[in-house]
């Protein structure tokens, strides 16, 4: 009985704790990336060499050169380390909300 319901309270008050911290580091990081991004999508400028036969080539490199570093930022360890942190920050608010009703102690 009394047992496992401090358990369950044990793992609640960690599961607070850790979100806690968590979002200490997450808020700001998604305020960044956000920002970020904002700015990125901003700042594209019209490219007027797009239609000219003489720069397709360099255009085609200029872009495979973009796509390539897309993908290694979004494989980075900064970046999985980031998507990682929401994935733990969500499970841990699942399994809060499936121990919300659970007693934090039976007295038999």
């Amino acid at each position: 009985g009394c047992e496992m319901a401090f358990e369950v309270f044990d793992d609640v008050a960690f599961y607070w704790f850790l979100m806690s911290v968590l979002i200490t580091f997450l808020a700001p990081a998604t305020c960044i990336a956000v920002n970020g991004q904002l700015r990125t999508n901003r700042s594209r400028r019209c490219d007027w060499t797009a239609d000219l036969q003489s720069c397709r080539s360099k255009n085609a490199q200029i872009n495979k050169h973009k796509a390539r570093d897309r993908m290694s930022n979004f494989f980075s360890v900064q970046s999985l380390l980031f998507w990682g942190g929401w994935l733990v920050f969500m499970y841990l608010l699942t399994q809060i909300t499936a121990k919300q009703g659970l007693e934090m102690a039976s007295f038999d």
